[in-house]
């Protein structure tokens, strides 16, 4: 009797190499979804498809259709569900699957679910993972209840609640994605609505670390260095993002002029935050000065915090590059924030 080896085939893959598969996947899916005749009204080209997939996928709030009037309830649905894919990140995904699946993960499994979350026993990135999906469903609901309440004074519930979920959805994952095709410029001057759906993508793109530090410790003293490195730097930006955009726009009269003082600082505040990267709009863009074009452009390129729904390269990046230079022009040997020294493999890691 004669005894053969089967040679399995196994494909090696590194995390961003399963990250990337995983997003082109979703984003097949997608597409072949938002194709069907049920997705959509009328004539839609696979390109648009694609393109509309892609862009819920990677968060990116772009659309070459009215997203409003282009698809049915279902294909506004799929959207929804590719753009918490896309906030929430196919890997956290996957590795709750995996975990779920099989309690025993081998150890590539758990090396590569370690990578991708960010943390150093498999213990912290279940709690992480969970903390992830958890947090998200709480401020999404919270979000849809307050913005259910403010549009039933123009919509029957039902309306009502369907376009509050799927904002929540979108503002939360920081997606952009919107069914009106002037974005949020007729709710300029509601409040409600429009400060609801702010601090949706604000909490969206802080981090779930950083959220979920904040929900342990309760102190500002207690919390950790990156949190603190994290939250302040949002709030530096925040604000000083929030005067400038205002001076510069406060005389535009195609923008803020003609608005009064609470509406004024009501939309700048929304374009001084809404930039890093959730892509909704409450004042014409194109109308907007060119330096608050380029200041807009600078808070994109910053984004939002690590593990979190927003994009750019990511704020903890920007502040250690900056205290880095300044740490190189003071001739200082180390580069220390909030009394902790930052390591060299970390400066060197966001340069």
């Amino acid at each position: 009797m004669k005894l053969h080896n089967k040679k399995q085939n196994t494909i090696n893959l590194s995390p961003p190499s399963i990250l990337a598969l995983g997003f082109l996947g979703l984003i097949i899916l997608g597409t072949l979804l938002l194709k069907l005749p049920i997705s959509h009204h009328g004539d839609l080209s696979w390109l648009n498809a694609l393109f509309t997939s892609t862009s819920a996928v990677t968060i990116t709030g772009l659309s070459v259709v009215n997203v409003g009037e282009a698809y049915t309830v279902f294909g506004k649905i799929v959207i929804m569900g590719l753009l918490q894919c896309g906030g929430l990140g196919f890997m956290s995904f996957a590795i709750l699957a995996a975990m779920s699946l099989s309690p025993k993960m081998g150890l590539k499994q758990q090396i590569m679910a370690q990578e991708t979350i960010g943390q150093t026993s498999l213990t912290k990135v279940s709690m992480t993972i969970k903390g992830v999906f958890l947090y998200s469903l709480f401020f999404e609901l919270i979000g849809t209840v307050i913005l259910t309440i403010a549009w039933m004074q123009e919509y029957n519930f039902n309306q009502a609640l369907f376009y509050a979920a799927f904002y929540s959805v979108s503002a939360f994952n920081n997606g952009g994605f919107s069914l009106f095709p002037n974005s949020l410029m007729s709710f300029a001057d509601r409040y409600f609505i429009t400060f609801t759906i702010s601090m949706l993508y604000i909490i969206g793109g802080i981090g779930f670390l950083v959220l979920m530090d904040i929900k342990r410790n309760k102190s500002w003293k207690k919390l950790t260095t990156n949190s603190k490195l994290i939250l302040s730097t949002i709030a530096g930006l925040n604000v000083v993002a929030f005067v400038v955009i205002w001076a510069l726009e406060a005389t535009n009269p195609a923008t803020l002029a003609n608005m009064s003082i609470g509406d004024q600082a009501l939309n700048a505040w929304f374009h001084a935050t809404v930039p890093r990267s959730s892509g909704f709009n409450s004042l014409p863009m194109q109308s907007m000065t060119d330096a608050s074009s380029l200041v807009t452009m600078l808070l994109m390129f910053i984004g939002g915090g690590s593990l979190s729904t927003a994009g750019g390269i990511k704020v903890g990046t920007f502040i250690i590059v900056v205290l880095s230079v300044i740490s190189f022009l003071r001739r200082e040997d180390e580069l220390r924030v909030f009394n902790h020294s930052i390591s060299e493999k970390t400066t060197f890691k966001a340069l």
